[in-house]
């Protein structure tokens, strides 16, 4: 926009300030000036400002020097004094009728003109905004466009015809938002008895006497603005003052020869103005202390009401808070109270506000569950395993998952549930670039939608593939095998055991939101789960055979996901040791091994524990119970061997004693586990 020095200046008064400083003022306020042009020829200085994108409302001489007037904290000279309303002007009010197109004002003007050469100061103002003059009545047309910001038009009309006024219809379809002639007005059959004087057919108008109609309307801002690129169509209040301007300019300019003159208005149902409240607090937090020498001080009331009221906003004092009424004008930027607290910040000036950061005295400080997290990469990486992110949005799976209300796309429409299925495309895309040797790790969040309770929750999780062909060798010079079950689970108790955290490993589990949302990747015979207290905190399995197969693998994948928060809340922290001093037995311990005779199907986890509490009842004279050998027998019967360590603190063992003692051991072998055998 190109602001005219000399325009300016009979708006606003600009006395004791020179073009730089209302430049710096502008530019601070969010108006950037980029050049400063001297006009020697009309003895003007032209601002080219440019106008930030949001800034809908500043589309005129007036709109610009509003915010000037506020910015410099002077006040605004309205145009509002002219001899057009005096006795000899007829006005007459239509009656309000409802408007589906939301027109809200309509005025006309009917009058007899002789068009003669524009003067000299009106042509200067329309060379300054880049309108070259046309020494016609287009002139005003353009020059209210320029000033008000307001699409005024005129029509020749035909004064033999009966002009009567009815009830005003639309001049604009919402269609295509093109002019049509009216329907239940004489006046208004402008196709047929005039022609809107324009850029393409002054030339006809220049020295003929003729009779003009002036049309001025007034849309409502959010459907003019949704129309205005189409249109280029102008809306604002100050239509009233643009069109009487207009006018007045009409009557000082051209010769008239005045038969009668009717101003006809039409009002419909003021809008409700949208209103905001603003907390003084809240405006003096966000913006700052001012800069000052002495004591601290902010912004007071009295000053915040006046910087509103210079921008046209209407405040209502409420003690500590302020209801701040909208001008239409500007209701597309400002919606919230951080707008209004910008808009104070902006006029008052932010250079004037303290710009040091305040000290902090605390230092900032990581989470323990990101320690927690840093840590197990950390040791995960140290074992041979990469880590890899993957996004957390999915495509439209399950209409129970959490669905986002705006997705960017199809395939980007719900959050994901578990962490094993973006780790199998992962691998699923290596495979595809001929990278097999892709073991990986992933610690990022799940989202659950829990349907009963109409709830969602986020979970952080810990998941990994693991699988190689040649993991390692019985012999150097032998073929390589690949990760077994167990040395793949080996890899997670190693990484356990290094997190200090004991957990149990179970066939069972309860269902719960883990299993629901794994199941479709796991081996049901060969899956094992994690439990924490006998909670299932997470799952270890072999990759199922049909995902296997779409993966064209010659060798076993395993999979594991884990909740980390439910993980993280037993770690055990090594402390000092504490070490408690026992006696030596300087006597000499005797080996036994025996053999016990159980059901297949009885967990090593049961045996391992019965065997711990008998050594604990039997501590003076058994120094170890260890487990070496189990195979099976029968279709139901399996055999472990056993290797019973005897001593005593006090003497040297017979071997009466210890066949004794290992009869003892038998019977409550047998007791628990039915039949035992040596």
């Amino acid at each position: 926009m190109k602001i005219s020095w000399n325009c300016l200046s009979q708006l606003v008064n600009l006395e004791r300030i020179n073009e730089y400083e209302l430049a710096e003022k502008l530019t601070l306020a969010g108006f950037e000036v980029e050049n400063i042009i001297y006009k020697r020829d009309i003895k003007d200085i032209i601002l080219d400002t440019n106008i930030t994108a949001n800034r809908l409302d500043i589309i005129s001489l007036i709109s610009i020097a509003t915010e000037i007037a506020a910015i410099l904290k002077r006040p605004l000279k309205f145009y509002k004094s002219i001899e057009l309303y005096n006795t000899n002007i007829k006005r007459k009010q239509l009656k309000y009728r409802e408007n589906i197109y939301k027109k809200n004002k309509f005025k006309y003007l009917l009058k007899k003109v002789s068009i003669n050469n524009s003067p000299q100061w009106l042509k200067d103002y329309l060379i300054v905004s880049d309108i070259n003059p046309t020494n016609t009545i287009l002139d005003i047309i353009h020059f209210i466009n320029f000033k008000w910001g307001q699409s005024i038009k005129i029509f020749q009309i035909n004064t033999d015809n009966n002009i009567k006024i009815k009830t005003l219809r639309p001049f604009y379809t919402e269609e295509n938002f093109k002019e049509h002639e009216y329907k239940d007005i004489d006046i208004a059959k402008i196709k047929e008895s005039g022609s809107e004087i324009n850029s393409k057919n002054i030339h006809n108008y220049q020295t003929t006497n003729i009779d003009i109609i002036i049309l001025g309307i007034i849309h409502q801002y959010n459907y003019v603005n949704n129309k205005a690129v189409k249109t280029s169509l102008k809306s604002t209040k100050y239509l009233s003052y643009g069109y009487i301007e207009a006018i007045y300019l009409i009557n000082q300019i051209y010769t008239e020869n005045l038969d009668d003159k009717i101003i006809y208005e039409y009002e419909s149902k003021r809008t409700k103005n949208e209103t905001i409240k603003c907390n003084i607090d809240n405006i003096n937090r966000i913006l700052g202390p001012i800069k000052c020498k002495d004591n601290i001080k902010y912004l007071n009331k009295t000053t915040i009401i006046n910087i509103l009221n210079n921008l046209n906003f209407t405040v209502i004092d409420n003690i500590n808070e302020l209801k701040i009424k909208i001008p239409e004008e500007r209701l597309l930027d400002i919606e919230k109270e951080i707008d209004i607290i910008e808009e104070i910040g902006r006029i008052y000036g932010f250079n004037y506000f303290n710009d040091s950061l305040p000290t902090l005295n605390k230092i900032g400080h990581l989470s323990s569950i990101k320690l927690i997290s840093q840590k197990m990469r950390q040791i995960l990486r140290s074992m041979g395993i990469h880590e890899v992110l993957n996004y957390s949005l999915k495509s439209n799976l399950n209409n129970r998952n959490v669905q986002l209300i705006n997705p960017l796309n199809n395939d980007q429409k719900e959050l994901r549930t578990n962490l094993i299925g973006g780790l199998i495309e992962s691998k699923l895309y290596n495979i595809n670039k001929v990278n097999h040797y892709f073991e990986v790790f992933e610690i990022g969040k799940i989202f659950i939608n829990d349907n009963k309770a109409i709830t969602t929750s986020e979970h952080l999780h810990l998941a990994g593939l693991l699988g190689n062909s040649s993991f390692c060798r019985s012999e150097w010079n032998k073929t390589a095998n690949e990760l077994s079950w167990f040395q793949a689970k080996g890899t997670l108790e190693e990484f356990f055991e290094r997190m200090h955290i004991q957990v149990s490993w179970s066939e069972n589990s309860e269902t719960n939101y883990l299993l629901e949302n794994t199941k479709q990747y796991i081996h049901l015979k060969r899956t094992s789960y994690i439990k924490q207290k006998n909670k299932t905190i997470g799952l270890f399995s072999q990759i199922n055979s049909r995902i296997a197969k779409n993966l064209g693998n010659y060798y076993n994948i395993y999979i594991f996901e884990i909740n980390i928060n439910d993980l993280t809340q037993n770690i055990q922290q090594p402390g000092h040791l504490t070490y408690v001093y026992k006696p030596y037995s300087n006597y000499p311990k005797i080996i036994r091994d025996i053999s016990i005779k159980v059901n297949k199907y009885l967990k090593m986890q049961t045996i391992i524990h019965l065997i711990n509490k008998i050594q604990q009842d039997s501590s003076d004279f058994i120094e170890s119970i260890d487990i070496f050998d189990e195979y099976y027998e029968t279709e139901t019967k399996k055999s472990i061997g056993l290797r019973i360590t005897y001593r005593s603190k006090n003497k040297t063992l017979t071997n009466k004693e210890v066949e004794k003692i290992e009869q003892l051991l038998k019977n409550q072998l047998c007791n628990q586990l039915i039949q035992s055998k040596s």
